[in-house]
């Protein structure tokens, strides 16, 4: 017996399939007709009545099957929460020279465990993030003046959280040829224990995300493969990094095991160059910089961030702490301030990215960091 619709009762009016078998598989017919009763607030339970006159287990299984593959296929769309009161004074405050894209990521249930919350507040910027480099490289695949296309990234927690996510917000135009992108990492900084943040995982797992090529630093090279990344790293396309503060896990770590710290002048890094208060790069002392150069072989050097920031090739994450999105909307007087805060200020004031992609508390700690002084009272 197929899976072939059949009259639905008179109270519904909607297509119930025949009782299901063996042969039962998803279809685009099916995934659209979950899509649409989801829409309409239909629950998994609702609509497994609809389609089986039942809800048992496997026909809950089969509806949460068919809302997946609707997601997958673009049927349902999951569009993060934007703010776009706090976006426009944000960009007004910056001569409307950077485009932010703010994510309610601080107004959510507060129903689950703290830990769980957290991964859902980075999740939503990053998916906002997801979306925004998923259409980047579109449209990079739709230009075919180019032979190779170079997508960066510097590794960290928001990095592995927006291609965790790419897969499924990934656009390949048809007849893209996905063989011109080449995925590269721009440092070799890494951590037994959380590998998934290194760069070089990123660099591959995109490349296998979209069917191109990678390259991974790595200890030994075949002298072409060094010359093919030299010419990459000037040549990048795209870039998607985070930035690390003083208090960041990656330097925490390199200073507890290998005797590399930040020096005191920064407020933290962006690609693993640090940065002072007014965005401007801060020297490392001679011993530090080459260990730099042996463990972590970062690149691009500064002031080629600085061209690829201002060909706007750059998409800057801000991803924090646990308690950074937790803060009412009238903190205390003596609250602290969003963790990245002073690293997201020295970049953009530097102007070392024009796209930006943060949360609400962030957002509304920046537009009061760059609040216009207050004129003095008139005399009376």
């Amino acid at each position: 017996m197929s899976d072939a619709p059949k009259a639905a009762p008179p109270e519904t009016n909607l297509p119930v399939p025949a009782t299901p078998d063996d042969n039962w598989r998803v279809t685009d017919g099916a995934a659209y007709r979950v899509a649409d009763l989801v829409r309409q607030g239909s629950s998994a339970t609702t609509i497994a009545d609809i389609f089986y006159g039942h809800h048992e287990a496997k026909h809950l299984v089969r509806v949460h099957s068919l809302m997946l593959y609707a997601f997958k296929q673009k049927l349902l769309i999951f569009n993060p929460p934007i703010n776009e009161d706090l976006q426009d004074k944000l960009a007004g405050r910056f001569d409307h020279q950077i485009k932010f894209h703010v994510v309610n990521n601080d107004h959510i249930a507060h129903l689950e465990d703290p830990a769980t919350e957290e991964v859902f507040r980075a999740d939503v910027v990053c998916r906002q993030a997801a979306k925004l480099v998923a259409k980047r490289i579109e449209s990079l695949l739709l230009d075919k003046s180019k032979e190779n296309i170079v997508v960066a990234n510097a590794g960290g927690l928001a990095a592995s959280r927006i291609v965790r996510l790419l897969d499924e917000e990934k656009l390949i135009p048809d007849e893209a040829v996905t063989r011109r992108l080449l995925f590269i990492s721009l440092n070799s900084a890494s951590m037994p224990t959380d590998y998934g943040y290194s760069a070089n995982t990123l660099a591959v797992r995109m490349a296998q995300i979209y069917g191109g090529r990678h390259i991974a630093l790595c200890p030994v090279w075949p002298d072409k493969v060094r010359k093919d990344y030299e010419k990459a790293v000037l040549n990048i396309d795209l870039l998607v990094c985070g930035a690390g503060s003083q208090h960041g896990m990656l330097f925490n770590w390199l200073k507890d095991h290998a005797k590399i710290s930040l020096p005191s002048a920064a407020v933290g890094d962006i690609a693993l160059i640090p940065i002072s208060a007014d965005g401007k790069p801060v020297p490392l002392a001679r011993s530090v910089a080459s260990r730099v150069a042996k463990i972590l072989n970062p690149h691009p050097a500064y002031e080629e961030l600085q061209t690829l920031a201002s060909k706007d090739r750059i998409v800057y994450v801000a991803v924090g702490h646990q308690a950074d999105d937790r803060r009412p909307l009238d903190p205390a007087a003596h609250a602290p301030t969003h963790s990245k805060l002073a690293v997201t200020l020295a970049i953009l004031r530097r102007s070392l990215a024009r796209t930006c992609v943060l949360g609400n508390t962030l957002a509304r700690d920046l537009g009061d960091a760059t609040k216009p002084p207050t004129p003095p009272a008139p005399n009376g």
